[in-house]
């Protein structure tokens, strides 16, 4: 079975790989605890100075794997509950990192993939990137520490449109003005 999660260090880069693009790297339970363990043990790792968190394949992140949801044992309820709380911890991690933290984001990053990038210290986005949330179409909370985070990277009347429209991506005003392209980085 293949590791849902790679890493691959470069000198003090460490390149964290959300490793599950035949489901555009949504999060199931095994992925999750495995980013979790990761992230509290490359923080005490004195040999890595920078974390980049990306996604293999077409997809950055889709959040929550709704098809493992559906499959889990005490029903989709347990599910996302039991995958909520390690969840949450990750991104707790990513916000107490004492290094940087990167997300380079390479295509659709949506729902808790979408909070996941926020909580990095920086985004470097792909041209084919989009950054969207699914939640307050549905009638809920953004989750992932995005309702505290969307607001204080993009202004306070901004999150407004993203989380009612169609999301942060190339063509979008918030993109514009406070995203960059890893092309628009490069020179």
């Amino acid at each position: 079975m293949t590791e849902p999660i790679r890493l691959k260090k470069d000198g003090g880069i460490v390149e964290v790989l959300l490793n599950r693009p035949e489901a555009f790297n949504a999060f199931n339970l095994d992925m999750i605890e495995l980013l979790e363990k990761y992230l509290i043990s490359l923080a005490m790792d004195d040999s890595v100075s920078v974390l980049v968190i990306s996604g293999e394949g077409k997809a950055f992140c889709a959040g929550g794997d709704l098809k493992w949801a559906l499959d889990f044992p005490n029903g989709p309820a347990a599910a996302f509950h039991e995958l909520a709380a390690r969840y949450h911890q990750a991104i707790l991690e990513i916000l107490r990192m004492r290094k940087p933290v990167v997300a380079a984001v390479n295509g659709i990053a949506a729902g808790g993939g979408f909070s996941l990038a926020l909580a990095c210290d920086f985004r470097v986005m792909a041209q084919s990137a989009t950054l969207r949330q699914g939640y307050t179409s549905n009638g809920l909370c953004i989750d992932g520490g995005g309702t505290f985070t969307l607001p204080r990277l993009v202004g306070l009347g901004a999150p407004r449109g993203c989380t009612r429209d169609e999301g942060i991506g190339p063509s979008g005003p918030v993109y514009r003005n406070r995203f960059q392209t890893a092309s628009s980085c490069m020179g």
